[in-house]
């Protein structure tokens, strides 16, 4: 995916939790490319920051990817200052991060 897709992805989760107020997130890398320095560079400066000031956005349950530059971009994310406000788990496989995932969550 070019870098006009990878944001226009990460816009869209923005949405999403702005629409419904939700403040968990599920995200699947194991199929995921390596995304640009810079992709890398605005999810760390700009769009984490931004979500976590202006959302409910609280955890994320994260499956990494099966490409080991992928895992090492996504890591530089979930560790940047804006990352420092959310809680995070890492997982294998989809049904133990949503019975984490609904675990925190309550209505």
């Amino acid at each position: 995916m070019n870098s006009a897709e990878f944001r226009a992805v990460f816009r869209y989760i923005q949405a999403l939790l702005i629409i419904t107020q939700a403040s968990l997130v599920l995200t699947d890398h194991r199929e995921m490319l390596p995304p640009s320095p810079a992709d890398i560079n605005w999810l760390m400066h700009e769009w984490t920051p931004t979500v976590v000031r202006e959302t409910n956005y609280s955890h994320r349950a994260i499956i990494p990817a099966r490409n080991s530059q992928t895992r090492a971009a996504i890591a530089k994310v979930t560790t940047c200052d804006a990352s420092a406000a959310l809680t995070a788990q890492f997982f294998t496989e989809v049904e133990p991060a949503v019975r984490w995932l609904r675990s925190i969550y309550v209505v």
